[in-house]
């Protein structure tokens, strides 16, 4: 009697473990689409030069001053602006939630997403003299 006690309440222990570890299944644009709405300034402006997958040259740092801020409103809209307005562009996150396409512009990608920073960059490839030179230049946005 006390083994089937045993075995019972090992099973319904398993049962219930297996059912409270099922997937849920989340929507990765609407959780960016979410999470990016607000006002960010953009706080640096990162650059790193790659020949053949080696970095060859550090990082470039610059620091905005003045802060430009980018502003993302739940209507879909992408403001930039320092003291005044110096665009007003649509957005749209894709339904991976890895880019974002400002329109008419450019199309991001998100580098990061965190509470309170994101990474918005581009990466270009260019071959010259048969090295493959790559740039990626990142933007850091935080609260």
């Amino acid at each position: 009697m006390k083994r089937l006690k045993i075995v019972l309440l090992l099973s319904t222990c398993f049962a219930l473990g297996f059912y409270a570890c099922k997937k849920e299944e989340v929507n990765s644009q609407e959780v960016v689409q979410k999470q990016i709405i607000g006002r960010w300034p953009i706080k640096y402006n990162i650059k790193t030069t790659f020949t053949d997958n080696v970095e060859t040259k550090n990082d470039t740092l610059t620091t905005y001053n003045p802060i430009d801020t980018l502003v993302f409103t739940a209507e879909g809209h992408a403001i930039k602006q320092n003291k005044t307005v110096i665009s007003d562009v649509s957005y749209t996150i894709s339904a991976d939630g890895e880019t974002i396409t400002f329109s008419p512009g450019s199309t991001l990608k998100i580098t990061f997403l965190r509470k309170t920073s994101i990474g918005l960059g581009t990466e270009t490839t260019t071959t010259v003299a048969g090295k493959e030179i790559k740039t990626q230049i990142a933007d850091h946005l935080i609260k």
